[in-house]
C-alpha cells in the first residue's frame, strides 16, 4: 500500500513539476515539501505545522481533503488537544524460512545416515579395488655395500602379496615384511611387486651396487 509521501510524488512528478517550482507556487520551502514526500517528518518545526503544510501542498498537487485525509489518518493520530501523533506501523514478523519440526529432524538424520554409509562403501571400495600401496624403508636407491648380505624392508596394503625379483617375500599380517638377501659383486637391481586380491599391482625398483674390499 502507498504512503502520504509516495502519493504527493508521483502526483508531482506525473506533471512535471520540481520541488523548486513547488516552492515558489506554495511559498513553502522546498525542504518541507521534500519531507512530506519522504516521510521525513523531522524537518517541520512543529507536528502541527505538518497539517497546514500538506494542506496547502495537496490542494496545488490538485487533491481535495476527501482524496488525501485518508491516507494522513492512516500515518498519525490527532490527539484531544490538537497534537499529531505518528501511528507506530505494526512491525511484521518474518515466517521462517525453514519451520524446524520432528518430521524434518528425522528425514535429515535418514539422510546423513545414507551419505555416510555410502561414503564408507566407497572408501573400501578404493581401498579394495585401487592399486595396493608399496613401502620400502630400506634399501635406498643407488646405495653401495661392501658386504655381501643386505637387509630389505617394507610395508605393503594387507591383503595382498609381494615379490622381489619374482620370488615371493614373506608378510605378517599388518603387511610389514623384512628379509636378509645375498648379491652378486657388482650392480644389483631389485623389482618390488606388490599385487592385492583384485589384480591391482604396484612395482616399485632400487639398485644397490656390492662392492668387495
Amino acid at each position: 500500500m502507498k504512503t502520504l509521501g509516495q502519493i504527493l510524488k508521483e502526483r508531482r512528478e506525473k506533471r512535471n513539476i520540481t520541488l523548486g517550482q513547488a516552492e515558489d507556487a506554495t511559498k513553502v520551502r522546498k525542504v518541507y515539501l521534500q519531507g512530506l514526500e519522504e516521510g521525513d517528518y523531522t524537518q517541520f518545526p512543529a507536528t502541527n505545522s505538518l497539517k497546514g503544510f500538506l494542506k496547502i501542498y495537496s490542494e496545488y498537487l490538485g487533491f481535495t481533503d476527501n482524496e488525501i485525509m485518508p491516507f494522513f489518518r492512516r500515518e498519525f493520530d490527532e490527539s484531544k488537544d490538537g497534537e499529531l501523533v505518528p501511528k507506530t506501523p505494526t512491525p511484521m514478523v518474518k515466517e521462517p524460512l525453514i519451520r524446524f519440526t520432528p518430521q524434518i529432524f528425522f528425514t535429515g538424520l535418514f539422510v546423513s545416515a545414507i551419505a555416510i554409509l555410502f561414503a564408507y562403501i566407497w572408501v573400501q571400495y578404493q581401498a579394495f579395488a585401487g592399486a595396493p600401496t608399496l613401502e620400502i624403508f630400506s634399501p635406498r636407491d643407488g646405495l653401495v655395500v661392501n658386504q655381501v648380505g643386505l637387509d630389505i624392508e617394507g610395508k605393503v596394503s594387507v591383503n595382498s602379496t609381494l615379490s622381489l625379483n619374482g620370488q615371493p617375500v614373506k608378510l605378517a599380517q599388518d603387511g610389514y615384511f623384512k628379509e636378509n638377501i645375498q648379491l652378486s659383486e657388482g650392480p644389483n637391481y631389485l623389482t618390488f611387486v606388490a599385487v592385492n586380491e583384485v589384480g591391482k599391482s604396484t612395482t616399485l625398483k632400487r639398485a644397490v651396487r656390492y662392492d668387495v674390499k
